[in-house]
């Protein structure tokens, strides 16, 4: 099961460290990003209980989700948040020998993104009856804290942790959170490269810092829509 997982990893990493305005059409991401979720259900079907094969079938799908936009997206929602939450509860305790990968560390990181994109306003009632699934920053945030108490040095998390804090505090009037989410952007700057998207996420540090409003939409493949007056209902 681990070469299907690992290939999976692999794959993603190649696309990942590609800045947003050099990735492949969205058709072709689409299609990138199924070819690792076959890889990952390979994994599951040889060893279920593996939380690194429902890791990376959550990272897999969520990524799918936010090319084709979240709001697009909802219907798989539920799926994606029950993949996460069983790499959660399996616990896998891979990691790199240099921290740039942490399985357990990269799934509070995935779930603290997912409970950040997914809009908040979907728990208003009669919407999340439909849709099975909504946003909570709350949520987000402790998860992004037990990903960086994981993994303190590395970016991804640290960033993902400050732009969890900005929205948080933007939507629920907590100035203080948006103080520590800026402190935390501007101390990325300090750290080493250890990722070949480290670069990356150092640029859209700089990037969110300049318009703070990009925090809660913020995705590194691309911005994400969230507005209710978007949304066209279950799909």
């Amino acid at each position: 099961a681990e070469i299907y997982w690992r290939q999976a990893r692999n794959e993603y990493d190649r696309i990942e460290m590609i800045p947003r305005n050099k990735k492949p059409s969205k058709d072709q991401l689409i299609s990138r990003y199924r070819k690792i979720e076959k890889l990952a259900d390979q994994c599951i079907a040889l060893a279920p209980k593996d939380g690194n094969c429902w890791q990376w079938k959550g990272i897999a799908m969520g990524r799918r989700g936010t090319t084709q936009g979240v709001l697009s997206s909802l219907g798989e929602a539920p799926d994606l948040e029950r993949a996460f939450l069983k790499a959660e509860s399996l616990a896998p305790q891979y990691r790199a020998e240099n921290g740039t990968a942490n399985a357990l560390g990269d799934t509070y990181d995935a779930l603290g993104q997912f409970y950040r994109v997914v809009p908040e306003w979907l728990c208003t009632f009669g919407i999340k009856q439909i849709v099975g699934v909504c946003g909570d920053l709350k949520k987000s945030v402790a998860y992004l804290r037990k990903a960086v108490a994981r993994e303190p040095k590395r970016i991804e998390y640290q960033k993902d942790l400050a732009v969890s804090l900005i929205c948080y505090g933007q939507k629920h009037d907590d100035n203080n959170a948006v103080e520590e989410g800026k402190r935390i952007l501007n101390s990325l700057q300090s750290l080493p490269n250890v990722k070949y998207s480290d670069p990356i996420d150092k640029e859209h540090a700089k990037m969110i810092l300049k318009d703070l409003n990009l925090a809660c939409g913020y995705s590194r493949d691309a911005q994400q829509e969230q507005s209710q007056d978007s949304y066209k209902g279950p799909k």
